[in-house]
């Protein structure tokens, strides 16, 4: 990998851009009438007083949700009722009016993995989504969807697939262009100019080789943007001007690209300073206004075509940013959160700011002051831990070793490194005994810190297939080295040791309880095959507790129980005073 090894982390460098009071930033704020939902895509009309925005899922239904619309600039939000059956929407677009509006959705999970979906349909309403109706469209991953200005000529992309296109507002479609992973189209106001955007293929655990595509016949015909559009580039998404004369792009795990001559040719933003996980990417009608957001990242704003972007502090940071998109003039923004894996937690952001919602309470009572039993710990972050995907992290009985591992990296979008601590926080070094980055997904350490256990889920095997399935790694000197044990290759989801780090236990998916009582040296399986979650012991290890998610069904894990182990983890049985309906995660 391109990082330095073997070193302690090191801050990045501070850029600090100043802004003229002429182009002042956004002033973003919360929509707080609706419950936190995962929200996937946000559009928005010409003048900005309607909104089209659509969940990805909610608590109520895991793998999917509802289309909200609101016609007074995101003041309140009403749901839809017209499509029944909560969905996995995953674009929306509208005309310039906002009376039509166009969801497109990627079907249900097929199998347990939820990395596989049986396709979707693309939906359209001409009430300003009061009522939506499933169109003609085939069946189809649909990845984006965007609309002319009058809502007549419509163009959706799908992965592994053609574009296609409608010219009678949704009641017919045909395919046009080359097979290809699609992901983002966007068209211009007249409908005669058209950018898509491809990720490329799978290759060395990440996708590459895509590219931008411009039509200048309404789809009819494509040429490859290949002037100044890297092919390298892992693209997500694409937004043009209403005339189709300048374009921007924004590159997964890269940089925000701008074309300022109809695209043929494009140009690196550097003001920015580095990299991001690009999600999200929005123009105003002239393309004098853009704005960029990162997933786990900031919404970025410019109001000089590109030239230079300012990191928006109004709007906050490290959020799982899904969508964003603004009026013709660039005045009036909306942009959504989704969440982190298995949550539904995100949230509807609008600028300028809504009023506040009459549903939140305008006072709340004040707490008693805590006393110092009830202390809360104060928290502060890391700074030189900043730009990676941590997934799990454990500490000694003292706290002073701490042993982090990632999920992915900018430069490894799925697998990262280990990191170690051994003064409490304020270093780490990485390791460099395990070499290939790998997707760990949890970790335990003895009472000293002198034993540590890492466990992965193997190697990403691309969109619709999951994981390979992984090792158990262990170190027996404080994390400076790791090796890889006897573990069999599983899909491990929780590792738990006593505080001497001897006795190790371990569980997976669709797998048995593994434990270990020579220090990882040799595994032996016990207590029934399930879909495994998580697993803990007490300091001795003579009693142990494991949790499963129960089997898939009906979009959701359901079923799942709570076993318990008085012998070490030899016998186990299941607790009659968990309810047998939850869908297991972790325990402690």
């Amino acid at each position: 990998m391109p990082q330095e090894k073997n070193a302690a982390i090191m801050s990045k460098p501070i850029f600090i851009l100043l802004l003229s009071s002429a182009a002042a930033l956004p002033a973003f704020g919360p929509v707080t009438s609706i419950s936190p939902k995962a929200w996937k895509a946000i559009t928005s009309s010409a003048d900005g007083s309607k909104i089209v925005a659509a969940v990805d899922r909610e608590a109520s239904a895991p793998y999917g949700g509802h289309v909200w619309t609101s016609t007074d600039s995101g003041t309140s939000f009403t749901k839809d009722t017209s499509v029944l059956e909560p969905k996995r929407w995953r674009a929306v677009a509208n005309s310039a009016d906002g009376k039509t509006v166009a969801a497109a959705e990627i079907g249900k999970p097929a199998d347990e993995t939820g990395q596989t979906f049986t396709g979707g349909a693309i939906y359209l309403s001409d009430d300003y989504g009061d009522t939506l109706r499933k169109t003609s469209a085939p069946m189809k991953y649909w990845h984006s969807v965007d609309m002319s200005a009058s809502g007549d000529f419509i163009a959706a992309v799908a992965r592994g697939d053609q574009i296609w296109r409608s010219t009678d507002a949704g009641k017919g479609w045909s395919a046009s262009g080359p097979t290809r992973n699609w992901v983002s189209i966007k068209v211009s106001s007249t409908g005669d100019k058209l950018a898509a955007a491809e990720m490329g293929n799978y290759s060395d655990n990440r996708y590459a080789g895509g590219s931008i595509m411009l039509s200048t016949d309404s789809g009819l015909t494509w040429s490859d943007a290949s002037i100044g559009a890297p092919k390298e580039g892992w693209w997500w998404q694409v937004t043009m001007s209403s005339d189709g004369a300048r374009l921007a792009a924004i590159a997964m795990f890269g940089s925000v690209y701008i074309s300022t001559d109809a695209g043929a040719s494009f140009v690196m933003d550097t003001s920015i300073g580095e990299t991001y996980d690009w999600e999200a990417l929005t123009m105003s009608s002239d393309g004098t206004a853009v704005a960029a957001a990162a997933w786990y990242g900031s919404i970025w704003y410019s109001s000089d075509s590109g030239a230079r972007f300012v990191e928006d502090k109004s709007a906050p940071n490290k959020t799982f940013w899904s969508s964003i998109s603004m009026d013709s003039t660039g005045t009036k923004l909306a942009a959504c959160v989704q969440s982190d894996e298995g949550a539904a937690d995100g949230s509807i952001w609008l600028s300028p700011p809504p009023p506040a919602s009459s549903l939140e309470p305008t006072a709340k009572p004040a707490a008693a002051p805590p006393t110092p039993a009830q202390q809360l710990p104060v928290f502060g972050p890391v700074a030189s831990t900043r730009g990676k995907s941590w997934k799990t992290i454990t500490s000694s009985a003292d706290g002073t070793t701490i042993v982090a591992a990632e999920n992915r990296e900018a430069v490894a979008p799925f697998g990262g490194n280990i990191w170690t601590s051994t003064d409490s926080g304020a270093s780490f070094t990485e390791d460099t005994s395990v070499g290939e980055p790998k997707s760990w997904r949890f970790s335990a350490m003895s009472a000293d810190g002198k034993k540590v256990a890492v466990a992965e889920v193997g190697n990403y095997a691309g969109y619709n297939q999951g994981y390979t399935g992984g090792g158990i790694f262990f170190s027996d000197d404080t994390g400076v080295t790791f090796r890889e044990t006897s573990a069999p290759i599983g899909y491990w989801h929780g590792v738990a040791m006593t505080s001497a780090g001897d006795s190790i236990a371990a569980v997976m998916k669709e797998g048995r309880i593994w434990r270990s009582t020579d220090a990882a040296a040799t595994w032996t399986a016990s207590g029934p095959k399930r879909n495994w979650a998580a697993i803990a012991m007490t300091s001795s290890g003579d009693k142990r507790a494991a949790a499963e998610m129960g089997n898939f069904s009906d979009n959701g894990y359901a079923g799942g129980s709570i076993w318990l182990s008085t012998d070490s983890g030899v016998t186990w049985s299941e607790s009659v005073g968990a309810p047998s309906e939850g869908w297991w995660w972790t325990l402690s």
